[in-house]
């Protein structure tokens, strides 16, 4: 943008104030920099570490926001504030030391190019004291987005680590429900079975061998099992009649519980499935 800019308006702009040649060189060389990098870089991280990959990218960042500030006139152009996103971007991206790093690189190059400006020129401005006061912000930004950002990180790991511990306790869940002589079914507010354990598929297989199957495979609760639901529904005092397995002289006892007492309409449905005494 900055190349494109200065091509199109190179009279109506500050950009290579000070030194136009050195200036269109940076932007043409960093632009291609640029393009390289969006390029190569899913490669490269096959080569080198990210962090060094990410380090080396900044470093140039750096490098060349100072020259194009140099090139401009010093940090009285305003374009020193550019290095405030490279020091934040790296903040983000690289936790640790290399952070803080990137952002005294970033200091010693910007105070470095405004001593030369002060040895080279005859009439040098006194921007030395911007120029500290830029140095300090680049480190407040340093600290301050790695801050945030290990606070973020530590977040996520609490997150991932309770995520982890859901699911171990999930499993755990499973396998003692799965080893339960009590038959348990849970049906959805639609009359699907959404799970059941292996007590049940024992207790209640002729019935089950006779369910319908949706599109899903998913069992569609049988209609012994549905008739005893509805009339459950109707009055939840009413105990429910035994269900005769067919080709059996055996009986199974069913009790039912709404898992979401609050919405009757849209809660599943536990079914406990006992043999009948």
């Amino acid at each position: 943008m900055l190349l494109v800019t200065y091509i199109a308006y190179p009279d109506t702009t500050q950009l290579g104030a000070l030194d136009s040649i050195l200036f269109a060189q940076v932007s043409t060389a960093y632009a291609i920099f640029g393009v390289v990098v969006a390029l190569f870089a899913p490669s490269a991280q096959g080569i080198v570490k990210v962090s060094q990959f990410l380090t080396g990218t900044l470093i140039v960042d750096i490098l060349a926001t100072t020259l194009l500030v140099y090139s401009c006139g010093g940090i009285s152009s305003g374009f020193g504030l550019l290095l405030i996103v490279t020091i934040a971007s790296g903040s983000i991206l690289i936790r640790g030391r290399i952070s803080t790093f990137l952002a005294a690189v970033a200091a010693l190059a910007i105070i470095y190019s405004e001593l030369y400006l002060a040895l080279t020129l005859e009439n040098p401005p006194n921007q030395f004291i911007q120029t500290g006061i830029l140095g300090n912000i680049l480190f407040v930004t340093s600290f301050y987005i790695q801050t945030l950002t290990q606070r973020n990180y530590n977040a996520a790991l609490l997150a991932d680590k309770q995520a982890g511990d859901i699911i171990e306790l999930e499993k755990l869940n499973n396998e003692i429900i799965q080893r339960m002589r009590t038959g348990i079914v849970v049906v959805s507010p639609d009359l699907r079975i959404i799970s059941m354990n292996t007590a049940a598929r024992s207790k209640l297989g002729p019935i089950l061998d006779k369910a319908e199957t949706t599109d899903d495979y998913e069992f569609i609760l049988p209609s012994a099992l549905k008739e005893q639901l509805s009339l459950w529904k109707i009055n939840r005092k009413r105990q429910p009649q035994p269900i005769l397995i067919p080709n059996s002289s055996k009986q199974v006892q069913l009790n039912f519980v709404l898992l979401n007492p609050d919405s009757d309409s849209d809660s599943d449905v536990l079914i406990f499935v006992q043999k009948n005494q």
